[in-house]
């Protein structure tokens, strides 16, 4: 997400005021909508992004409006769905080695003949060897799409905050002295 810090920190504001600032919609990832966007600020004891609620963010005019009650980090954030990790097809094992029966040989059946006896050479067949057939693994490619660089839009972004809240705070004391 974009990170925006405002100070001076531990400042606190009863009632809250509105910060809005800007962002480039063309710079978002393709196919975002406003329903993917929402604002946080980073809540120092937790460690952790909490989510702004009634944040208000316009696709079409680049605002981003939010109410806060104290100056800290907030950042944009871009709900996105996870990217399955792919998954390698490992090869299969490898063949057994064929099995091989010894073929069975029938002892010849003589006949007692009063003449030359006659003896029949057995038939021995080959055996068959059937080879296992072995498919080629599938390896599964990541998808690698092109992105909005990020930096160049927080830049961006950061800067019209900064010159905003530069003014801002510069009109609030000239204001006061009058």
């Amino acid at each position: 997400g974009l990170t925006y810090e405002f100070g001076p920190e531990g400042a606190t504001f009863e009632p809250p005021i509105t910060i809005t600032f800007t962002f480039v919609p063309a710079e978002l990832p393709e196919g975002v909508s406003e329903e993917d966007l929402f604002v946080a600020v980073w809540d120092e004891d937790a460690g952790a992004w909490v989510e702004v609620e009634g944040a208000i963010i316009d696709l079409v005019t680049g605002t981003v409006t939010i109410q806060v009650g104290h100056f800290s980090k907030y950042a944009v954030f871009v709900r996105v769905e996870p990217v399955p990790v792919p998954t390698v097809i490992s090869a299969p094992p490898e063949p057994a080695e064929p099995v091989v029966e010894e073929p069975v040989v029938e002892e010849p059946v003589v006949e007692p003949v009063v003449e030359e006896p006659v003896v029949e050479e057995p038939v021995v067949e080959e055996p068959v060897v059937v080879e296992p057939k072995v498919e080629e693994p599938v390896v599964v490619e990541p998808v690698v799409e092109e992105g909005v660089n990020w930096s160049v839009l927080g830049g961006i972004i950061g800067g019209v905050v900064v010159l905003a809240a530069a003014f801002y705070f510069f009109w609030w004391r000239r204001r006061a002295y009058d």
